[in-house]
């Protein structure tokens, strides 16, 4: 049996392929090395000096992309590589979380057993030490299976050391595949099931799988895999239709041809080629072509293909050809219709780059004391805009302060009537539009909930009316008991009034102006 001795902190160093590389939750075992000192001792095996090979360098180059700059493992790495040699230390192979919980305790050494132990020997010791915990991630198991793999052992040999299937094994290996940073951030975030993974196995192609992967966990995972896996099969069998296709001489058409051209002629109103029963609609699918080609001669056989859903439809083509006049004339309608399109491919591009202008210059904005009015009143501004030409509890009250005629008007013109009037609006009118955007009014800010006029009003908060009175109260204004009580929940009005109702949003009192005048705008 090993000797028990006893090992500075400092020369102790994690096993750099431990399967589990998170070491948490230490506080516990911390405080009890801290009184009763480590317990059970450390595994470790003896690593001398020497100058690294290229396949070390490769390893720890490795780790310094794993960490961020300022952690120690980056720094540990870092120096390494500037080196280019390891001074003596000892790996622990077993007790990683008793080395971490003994630096957090203060602890200057710890008990070790020093082992001797091949690469091989060393990473199935950690594997099988670390299986038996259950909070070890679905991406670190991955990692441990494949490593042993890598040495040479198989599925069946690693499914009889660790005890779980050779199924999930295979399962798990797979992960390996998938892009490592993108996995251990949803892991380590999100609630994720094994079933969530089984799911995102069926997709073939590892660059969309990856792209699944960030949606992994949420709302639109079911949607994001059943969107890709309908795109797989269709893509299995498009090259089957795509032959079909040309056996039978067929011309595609737009999507759009059927509808706003008389020329064409549904035959087939539609054929999945992505169901269970395949088989059979290929053969009806077949047959439906013979009969277009035999019982249409002389008209164009033509078809749609939605490569989204997976499904074909049959046309023939019977209108009569054209006269010289009207090739012409679509002839020089098809170069209009393209100048068009690329005059407003061009108009995008500019505007979207102008966008960009404004978007940096937003993201790059300071708030400051100095522009902090301006930036409120570009706000206000915007919001005054919507207010008037879509919120009918402001609109009237907008309209009349800024004097618009609204008569004969189009909206477009509308738009711009207002968007003038407001650029030119008085400062002394701010707040009077401000006000307006919350939509006060007596019957529309009733602090009550629906059926009001059928039992004793209960109480419910209105947010609104919350938001404008922390504003007002900022500007000054001071709020009665009676208010309070109606504003807040407390009245004796109220059904269910409670002493402890909802305290006032803005609990401080008035807040002061920039120039420390309560009120001025």
């Amino acid at each position: 049996m090993s000797e028990l001795v006893f090992l500075p902190v400092e020369k102790l160093w994690p096993h750099p392929d431990n399967p589990r590389k998170v070491v948490d939750d230490l506080e516990e075992l911390a405080a009890s090395i801290r009184e009763n000192g480590v317990l059970q001792n450390l595994t470790v095996v003896h690593v001398p000096e020497h100058t690294m090979d290229e396949g070390e360098r490769r390893k720890v180059f490795e780790q310094t992309q794993e960490h961020g700059v300022n952690s120690d493992e980056y720094k540990l790495a870092k120096a390494l590589l500037d080196s280019g040699k390891v001074p003596e230390h000892y790996t622990v192979i077993i007790g990683h979380r008793r080395l971490a919980a003994a630096k957090m305790a203060g602890l200057t050494e710890v008990p070790c057993v020093i082992a001797e132990m091949t690469e091989k020997e060393q990473l199935q010791t950690m594997i099988m030490e670390n299986m038996q915990r259950k909070d070890l991630k679905v991406y670190e198991q991955a990692t441990a299976f494949q490593q042993l793999l890598d040495f040479g052992d198989t599925i069946e040999e690693v499914s009889q050391k660790s005890g779980f299937s050779v199924t999930t094994i295979k399962r798990r290996v797979k992960l390996t595949e998938l892009n490592q940073k993108k996995l251990k951030d949803v892991v380590d975030t999100r609630l994720i099931s094994l079933a969530d993974f089984e799911e995102l196995n069926k997709i073939e192609s590892l660059k969309i799988r990856n792209e699944v992967l960030e949606n992994i966990g949420t709302d639109n995972f079911k949607h994001c895999v059943a969107s890709a896996l309908r795109e797989q099969e269709i893509k299995k069998k498009l090259p089957e239709i795509d032959q079909m296709i040309k056996d039978n001489k067929l011309k595609e058409i737009n999507s759009s041809d059927p509808y706003y051209n008389n020329a064409y002629k549904e035959v087939s109103t539609g054929t999945k080629f992505i169901t269970e029963d395949w088989p059979e609609k290929k053969k009806e699918l077949l047959d439906k072509m013979n009969k277009m080609l035999a019982k249409n001669k002389g008209s164009k056989p033509c078809y749609v293909l939605d490569k989204h859903w997976g499904e074909i439809r049959l046309y023939v083509k019977v209108k009569e050809e054209k006269s010289e006049q009207e090739k012409k004339e679509n002839a020089e309608a098809k170069v209009k219709a393209k100048e068009a399109q690329e005059a407003w491919e061009e108009l995008k591009r500019q505007c979207g780059e102008i966008q960009q202008l404004r978007e940096q210059f937003i993201e790059n904005l300071k708030c400051t004391t100095k522009n902090k009015t301006t930036i409120l009143q570009g706000a206000l501004m915007a919001g005054v805009m919507n207010g008037a030409l879509y919120n009918g509890e402001d609109h009237d009250s907008i309209k009349n302060l800024l004097n618009v005629d609204e008569t004969s008007m189009e909206w477009d013109q509308r738009e711009v009537a207002y968007a003038n009037k407001i650029i030119a609006s008085d400062v002394s009118n701010w707040p009077k539009l401000a006000y307006y955007l919350f939509g006060d009014r007596p019957d529309r800010c009733l602090t009550t909930s629906d059926g009001y006029k059928k039992q004793q009003p209960k109480y419910k908060a209105q947010a609104k009316m919350l938001l404008l009175y922390d504003w007002l109260q900022k500007l000054g204004y001071k709020m009665s008991d009676k208010e309070k009580a109606l504003v807040y929940g407390s009245d004796e009005i109220y059904e269910n009034a409670k002493a402890d109702s909802q305290k006032p949003v803005h609990a401080g009192g008035a807040a002061e102006a920039e120039n420390g005048e309560p009120g001025e705008v």
